[in-house]
């Protein structure tokens, strides 16, 4: 390869990563700017829902219920997700930008795919977190099988 072929593929790099980026800055930038959808809500909503709810399955609302430990974990595990996603992703991009401008070097572009197969090991880890996590919590929320009630004395009838 010649001097001008590899300031020609220098700049062909800096123009693909230069495109990248704004392709990133526009698409983050149409996320942030967009508006919020919100439902429409009354004070009455709760009230109606519980009613609803508690006429079909025996009385299911509670007015405790946004204390409880099992809210408290499941609110803290689903804002751990959310930031490993966000930073997972981030370390998608990352590791594909260097994957492209690796240049031909194999050792480059291995670390770049040994990223992205971390960060994705890492997706899977806290999809899984998640399902265990729920199941448990819903297990020890409510031990009995369909169709029976916890008794005051610990008993499924």
């Amino acid at each position: 390869m010649n001097k001008e072929q590899k300031t020609m593929n220098k700049r062909l790099k800096a123009k693909g990563l230069l495109l990248s980026l704004v392709l990133l800055f526009t698409s983050f930038t149409i996320i942030a700017v967009s508006p919020p959808a919100y439902a429409a809500f009354s004070d009455n909503s709760k009230k109606a829902a519980c009613e609803g709810l508690s006429s079909t399955t025996g009385g299911v609302c509670d007015s405790t219920s946004g204390t409880s430990l099992n809210n408290v974990i499941s609110t803290v595990l689903n804002i751990f997700s959310v930031i490993v996603g966000i930073i997972a992703v981030i370390m998608i991009i990352v590791a594909g930008l260097k994957f492209i401008t690796s240049g031909g070097d194999a050792q480059k572009a291995a670390s770049a795919r040994n990223t992205i197969l971390y960060a994705v090991i890492g997706l899977v880890i806290v999809v899984l977190s998640q399902v265990i996590v729920r199941f448990v919590l819903n297990k020890s929320a409510n031990p009995c099988s369909a169709g029976q009630t916890l008794q005051a004395d610990g008993t499924c009838r």
